[in-house]
């Protein structure tokens, strides 16, 4: 791949015919360095940026990245494999379509910068001797310098709205975490088997005491259902499991059906005692 170069105009250089001349800067303005850089992304225009704060991971393993918040007075530390997964789920789908539009004008403008150049290298040698060669070439110059600063402030662009996206959508996550309530703390329930380690009744009631104070954390019957087969074991496990099969002909639709289900069996073994 052609490596991208940026040409300034140099007023004080002169040609031989007293036009000024161009000198070649190397500048490589493509978006995977603006990604990769360990460096402060830098703006084309003077003032504040709101990417001054920015820091992208490098070569180096687990090394943290900085991300500016509310205008860079502060920064959000990503430390963790699970965190980077956060931030990029928080990059929204605008940014995700901006990043394909963005890219296929880039690379339109790099096609058209390089058919510039290679236009010009032709032009240069079929007209060398052309005394307006010099004016012709600096146009052709220009011009490309201008198609890749396109290209160099189409990424900062780019930049700056993931990260504006990933501002918005971290104060959401944040304000739904503060929303969520903490689980209240209650004391294990045992597993039900067959009645002998730990009565029916007793056990029936520790199961709806859970269901009833930590009712956030089971707010459907599926989770209520789950709750219950897993605190079965032994003989009450084998009495509700032909119903739990997927191809059962009567399965359990809600968490009173188990329960109930489990009565019938202790209750029948208590008169048979």
């Amino acid at each position: 791949m052609m490596t991208p170069r940026i040409t300034r105009l140099n007023s004080s250089a002169k040609g031989n015919d007293g036009s000024p001349t161009v000198q070649d800067e190397s500048a490589h303005y493509s978006l995977e360095d603006v990604r990769t850089s360990n460096q402060p992304v830098a703006t084309s225009t003077p003032g504040p940026s709101r990417t001054k704060n920015l820091r992208l991971p490098g070569n180096k393993v687990n090394r943290p990245m900085e991300l500016p918040i509310r205008g860079g007075s502060r920064a959000m530390t990503i430390k963790n494999p699970s965190e980077m997964m956060m931030w990029m789920k928080m990059i929204s789908k605008g940014a995700y379509n901006y990043l394909y539009d963005t890219q296929a004008a880039c690379k339109q403008y790099k096609a058209r910068a390089e058919q510039a150049e290679l236009s010009l290298d032709r032009w240069r040698e079929s007209q060398a001797k052309n005394t307006g060669w010099g004016t012709k070439r600096l146009k052709l110059k220009l011009r490309i310098a201008q198609l890749f600063n396109k290209i160099h402030q189409s990424d900062i662009a780019l930049l700056e709205l993931e990260i504006d996206s990933l501002q918005r959508e971290n104060r959401a996550l944040m304000m739904e975490a503060a929303s969520i309530k903490r689980r209240a703390k209650l004391p294990d329930v045992p597993k039900l088997t067959d009645g002998k380690g730990v009565a029916f009744d007793y056990w029936r009631i520790l199961i709806r005491q859970e269901l009833f104070i930590n009712a956030d954390f089971y707010p459907t019957e599926t989770r209520r259902m789950a709750l219950i087969i897993s605190h079965c074991a032994g003989d009450a496990a084998a009495y509700i499991c032909p119903r739990l099969d997927k191809d059962a002909l009567n399965p359990y639709r809600t968490a009173d059906e188990i329960m109930d289900h489990l009565a019938t069996l202790f209750y029948e073994r208590l008169r048979a005692a």
